[in-house]
């Protein structure tokens, strides 16, 4: 019923015809069936609704969806544990990587590059519940999927362009090196448009801090 239900509604423009409280509701309801089913079909749909209309709202709707209906928290701990059935499948049973699977955490990730874009509460959710760790946790698992770098990169970069945000970046040394090997796969310009964005940004938070300790050591 659910994934009829987000059939129906990618006929709708949620800008125009969902109201605040009915784009929160919504988006609990369908994330909380998510983290209760471990159900590969729904998540393709529900994530696939979310990132395609409720993740392309004016961003203070998109912060509704982030800090009243819940939406970042509950996308990464989807991910968070899609990501650990995948290991645990393809590691310890042996069993293909299911590449179904793969597409929704594209699509989740794609979702939170979304509803993180130009809405800094939303990134500095992304970072306090642990989303950065959680992206190196499935990049160490996937590395060659250019899908996830895409989409993966594309939520950094929206937290790299909050000034208060890079030094967590800065200690995520994982990512770091998974951005850095980014770099040698140049037929990937989305990917690499994302990566030398975060990097300006970090240089740009080097330098600050660089220039800060020189007048401090100075005086």
């Amino acid at each position: 019923m659910l994934k009829n239900c987000c059939l129906v509604l990618r006929h709708f423009d949620p800008t125009s015809e969902l109201r605040r409280a009915s784009v929160k509701g919504l988006a609990f309801s369908l994330l909380r069936a998510c983290t209760r089913v471990a159900d590969t079909s729904l998540d393709l749909v529900v994530f696939d609704f979310c990132a395609q209309q409720l993740g392309n709202l004016d961003p203070p709707l998109k912060q509704v969806l982030g800090q009243e209906a819940r939406a970042i928290s509950m996308t990464l701990r989807i991910l968070e544990q899609r990501n650990s059935d995948l290991y645990l499948a393809t590691h310890h049973m042996g069993i293909p990587v299911d590449a179904q699977a793969i597409i929704a955490l594209d699509l989740g990730l794609t979702f939170l590059w979304n509803i993180t874009d130009e809405t800094p509460w939303n990134a500095e959710e992304v970072v306090r519940q642990g989303g950065l760790g959680i992206l190196e946790r499935i990049l160490q698992n996937h590395p060659t999927t250019p899908s996830l770098c895409r989409s993966g990169f594309g939520m950094v970069a929206n937290v790299a362009e909050v000034p208060k945000l890079r030094p967590a970046l800065l200690k995520a040394p994982l990512l770091l090196g998974a951005l850095a090997a980014c770099l040698d796969t140049p037929d990937n310009l989305v990917v690499n448009y994302n990566v030398v964005g975060i990097l300006c940004n970090l240089l740009a938070e080097v330098r600050s801090d660089c220039q800060s300790n020189v007048g401090r050591y100075s005086n």
